[in-house]
């Protein structure tokens, strides 16, 4: 059998009751960052160079296995 817990007091405002008047804040609007120098001195089309390839998952395989038996003492 589940026991209900019931509330002794009403959980709702009396009628009677003046609800507080709340002030907003109001903030400023934010404006927006200027450009970085580089960026604007550049136009803005720099670009990253490319990526180098990632190394193949077996080179990591063996690099942590030769690790881990050196670190054993093999």
């Amino acid at each position: 059998m589940t026991k209900v817990n019931m509330a002794r007091e009403p959980q709702t405002a009396p009628k009677n009751y003046q609800q507080e008047p709340r002030t907003l804040n109001a903030r400023a609007v934010e404006l927006p960052l200027p450009p970085v120098a580089s960026d604007a001195f550049l136009g803005g089309d720099m670009k990253m160079p490319p990526r180098s390839p990632p190394e193949p998952p077996m080179v990591r395989y063996w690099r942590a296995y030769s690790d881990c038996m050196s670190n054993k003492g093999y």
